[in-house]
């Protein structure tokens, strides 16, 4: 089956003490590897860079009722994790049906 694929980075980060300090703007490149596995398969996919497109919780809403999305993922890190949950749970509001999948940066695991 293939699906449409918002991968996103959430909105209202860039109010955050880490990108006000460090001025941090930078290409979501986790979620472009993603996404290209993604579409390897036959997917649709699409990111939102919300900090880098200035988008609001508002217009990513506007975003995602528009394209419809069959799944989300979006990035979290620490400092970002409770602008990914109030990301996720508007989502759910709109619709509670569309799976939701949160992750970050993978861990440097030694064995």
């Amino acid at each position: 089956m293939k699906m449409k694929v918002l991968l996103a980075v959430p909105p209202g980060i860039d109010k955050l003490e880490l990108y006000k300090v460090l001025g941090l703007k930078a290409p979501p490149l986790g979620l472009a590897w993603i996404a290209a596995v993604l579409e390897r398969a036959g997917h649709k996919v699409r990111i939102i860079d919300s900090p880098t497109e200035g988008i609001d919780l508002r217009t990513f809403m506007s975003e995602v009722k528009s394209w419809q999305p069959d799944v989300v993922g979006i990035t979290a890190i620490t400092p970002t994790v409770y602008k990914a949950y109030e990301t996720a749970k508007a989502i759910k509001e709109y619709d509670r049906d569309i799976p939701i999948i949160m992750g970050g940066p993978p861990r440097n695991l030694h064995v």
